[in-house]
């Protein structure tokens, strides 16, 4: 395969500013990532294909990536996906003949490596919206001492851990941390393999599994993911710190307390857990959301408020039709096709993601052309050709402050209605909360 890629760089260029819409990305230790020399990235994988491309998009390097061997049957899209550097590699779910072509995977993967550029791989081998890193398999090791074996180990190959952390991987302006480790010279395993290459290929695996946990939200048992939510959730009205790192470290701490908590079998924390489970029953009954009653909402000026947010609501409505009049078409595609074309909730925000950015590019280019030959006016042309994403970007503003208006709206009529069901809700978020603060964080 090629080391440049034309096409790579030029799909770059179209795709950055959808990531941008999509995702509030943030980066750490970016200075880990070796700005040269063969490196091979290991990370979590929950989000499909919007793993690799978040980190496609924010290195400098063209980065090879193996992706499920599925999407290159047909002959056009595997010609495509061979531009833009995606190695296909095959799983027993996609048949057992398949997997003989992993071989010629192995020996495409080390060849990359071998001429010093960056691979993706995802050494769990699976996708899977989980917050846990899953047992990881023996290909990214494989792959690292093959290639340091051929190179008589004298490449420099690093394994760099990666950890994706998504607040919600489905929701536009969502954020996404991606955290990178320190990076594993394969070197330091030289004597071990020579030795014994199957114990080399377990202890470079567990200590990568191990790094990959610290760039996680790491749950030990799937039973604690829904109050790990839930109470992630409500630490927001706990700090008003909107640093992603400063948050993962936070929430980080959080998960570890649970952990121990569980495993220690702690009574407390049942009950806790419990008390949680209600208090969140009942706001579903009541169809309202914990962001509706944190501190903000509670205040005594609370009427004013959502009577001042109702004027906002009003003036800004009409920028938002016609925002959603010129940018929904392509969106509303997007949507249609993630449920049409995505069997599995990890793919869902992928071909979203794609469809509906190429959609909206198309019917971008259809209103331009429209415009122009309707009017032809250049002047006019340039301010609609500016007007459309600028609207575009007020639509996903002005949508998540509907959302949080008609909420605290939620919350304001229940307070007149029903004065006491409010405060027991209050009472019972105000003892979660101490709690929280007390003894988890």
């Amino acid at each position: 395969m090629k080391n440049f890629s034309l096409f790579y760089e030029l799909m770059k260029l179209v795709v950055k500013p959808a990531m941008r819409l999509y995702y509030k990305v943030r980066i750490t230790n970016r200075d880990y990532f070796p700005e040269k020399g063969p490196v091979l990235i290991c990370g979590n994988h929950v989000n499909a294909f919007m793993d690799p491309i978040s980190l496609q998009l924010n290195s400098r390097r063209q980065l090879f990536s193996l992706a499920r061997g599925d999407v290159f049957e047909h002959p056009v899209l595997r010609r495509l996906l061979t531009a833009l550097k995606l190695i296909p590699i095959y799983r027993l779910s996609e048949g057992a003949g398949n997997l003989k072509k992993n071989e010629l995977t192995f020996t495409i993967s080390e060849q990359v490596l071998s001429q010093g550029n960056a691979l993706i791989i995802y050494p769990e081998a699976v996708c899977v919206q989980e917050k846990r890193v899953r047992k990881l398999k023996k290909g990214a090791a494989r792959i690292a001492f093959e290639t340091e074996e051929k190179n008589d180990f004298n490449s420099g190959l690093v394994i760099l851990p990666v950890g994706h952390n998504y607040s919600n991987p489905q929701e536009f302006g969502s954020e996404l941390l991606i955290n990178f480790g320190k990076p594993i010279a394969v070197k330091n395993y030289q004597a071990l393999y020579l030795e014994d290459k199957v114990r080399a290929m377990i202890r470079l695996t567990n200590d990568l599994e191990l790094a990959m946990k610290e760039l996680v939200i790491d749950i030990k048992r799937p039973e604690n993911d829904l109050f790990v939510d839930q109470y992630t959730e409500m630490q927001v009205s706990l700090s008003e710190d909107a640093d992603l790192e400063r948050k993962f470290k936070r929430n980080s701490g959080f998960v570890r307390k649970v952990n121990s908590l569980t495993e220690s079998g702690d009574a407390g924390f049942a009950i806790l857990k419990e008390k949680t489970g209600v208090y969140y029953n009942e706001l579903s009954k009541l169809d309202i959301k914990d962001g509706d009653l944190q501190t903000a909402g509670l205040k005594a000026g609370i009427g004013f408020r959502v009577l001042f947010e109702f004027f906002a609501v009003a003036f800004g409505m009409p920028f938002y039709a016609l925002g959603l009049a010129l940018n929904y078409p392509a969106y509303l595609l997007g949507s249609l096709a993630q449920y049409k074309l995505a069997k599995n909730i990890e793919f869902r925000a992928s071909i979203r993601f794609t469809v509906g950015w190429f959609s909206w590019i198309g019917y971008y280019l259809l209103q331009l052309l429209a415009v122009g030959l309707l009017f032809r006016n250049w002047l006019l042309l340039a301010v609609y050709a500016a007007v459309v994403p600028l609207l575009l970007r007020y639509c996903i503003f002005f949508s998540g402050f509907l959302q949080q208006y008609l909420g605290r709206l939620k919350a304001f009529r229940l307070r007149k209605k029903d004065a006491q069901v409010f405060e027991n809700l209050v009472g019972i978020r105000t003892d979660l909360l101490n709690f929280l603060k007390k003894e988890l964080l």
